[in-house]
């Protein structure tokens, strides 16, 4: 059980970044999943990426989200209270690997490492 909540976690993570990243979901509605650490990281990047669309693609906006295939998602138990998950999946444009590391915190799992490719 515990397993496949950290896969249905991770596979919402990953969604939301990438949508985030596209400018299509503000990126404060990640802050619930991410430790406080990687949401200024993710955060920093969002507003990298809205820069660089602003500057060169002024006045493009995607349709809607872009349709995420999930490749793979393997999940790895490293103590009781902490899974280290690889996620591999392809967007309209690439396939990426995100890394991340999952931990118990008050009753919730939060991401406290994350790595994207």
């Amino acid at each position: 059980e515990e397993q496949r909540q950290i896969t249905a976690i991770s596979r919402m993570v990953c969604q939301a970044m990438a949508e985030t990243f596209a400018g299509l979901r503000p990126v404060h509605q990640m802050q619930r999943w991410l430790d406080g650490e990687i949401y200024q990281k993710v955060s920093r990047r969002a507003a990298l990426l809205a820069r660089h669309r602003q500057r060169f693609s002024p006045g493009q906006h995607r349709n809607g989200p872009a349709q995420l295939v999930f490749r793979s998602i393997r999940t790895q138990q490293v103590s009781p209270s902490a899974w280290e998950v690889c996620v591999i999946f392809t967007d309209n444009q690439r396939t990426r690997a995100c890394a991340l590391r999952c931990e118990a915190h008050r009753a919730r799992w939060r991401i406290t490492a994350l790595e994207l490719g």
